[in-house]
């Protein structure tokens, strides 16, 4: 099962066309393919590399909420609480 998640709208869609569960924002990590070249798993945030890439989905874990890498402040924002559009 291939699954999709578009982290502008939270909307999460699998090839089968059924929807993966999305808990308190978050969505296991399991359902995110190892072949999928721009999610990178890591045990923990702490273990994000020192600088992240744009457009890379950084997947902790340990939450389960995924972040993205914030060039202008040169950190890890958590896209569940990204309120300014999610722009990558």
């Amino acid at each position: 099962m291939k699954v999709s998640f578009d982290p502008l709208t939270g909307t999460t869609t699998s090839t089968a066309g059924t929807f993966a569960e999305i808990s308190e924002g978050k969505l296991a990590g399991d359902l995110i393919p190892d072949s999928f070249d721009d999610v990178q798993r890591f045990d923990t945030v702490a273990a994000f590399p020192p600088e992240g890439v744009v457009a890379r989905i950084y997947f902790p874990a340990d939450t389960n909420i995924p972040h993205r890498w914030d060039t202008p402040t040169l950190s890890y924002i958590p896209i569940v609480a990204d309120s300014d559009g999610g722009e990558f």
